[in-house]
């Protein structure tokens, strides 16, 4: 059975904290754990960002867990991957499958970040 999801859209014009921030507020609210985050555009034309949540049960636990967002966009093959061995060394496993290259927007530009999950 898939899980229940919840979706969000965030404005282009972020910076990496604030989606951070978001995120981190959004599975709160939602209850939910980041599940993926992609470029997409309303039904206005204007650019955003699409996060999706995959939903926790009421009767399941729910420890907040945090998310450690990084910005990627100019970094070479070989700093994203020393990037991931040193957050899997801090037991921060990807917070989604992709989420070493989820394409969203900061400051109106495109960019790539990778996000980890505290472990």
């Amino acid at each position: 059975m898939d899980p229940e999801t919840e979706t969000n859209d965030y404005p282009d014009n972020g910076t990496l904290d604030d989606l951070s921030r978001t995120c981190m507020g959004d599975e709160k609210g939602f209850r939910g754990r980041l599940a993926g985050l992609e470029r997409g555009q309303n039904e206005a034309g204007e650019n955003g960002i699409h996060a999706t949540y995959n939903i926790v049960p009421d009767d399941k636990p729910f420890p907040k867990k945090k998310l450690f967002f990084f910005d990627i966009t100019n970094a070479s093959a070989d700093e994203v991957k020393d990037l991931t061995v040193k957050q899997l060394a801090l037991k921060h496993p990807l917070a989604f499958p992709d989420a070493d290259a989820a394409e969203v927007f900061l400051q109106k530009k495109e960019a790539v970040v990778a996000v980890f999950r505290e472990g």
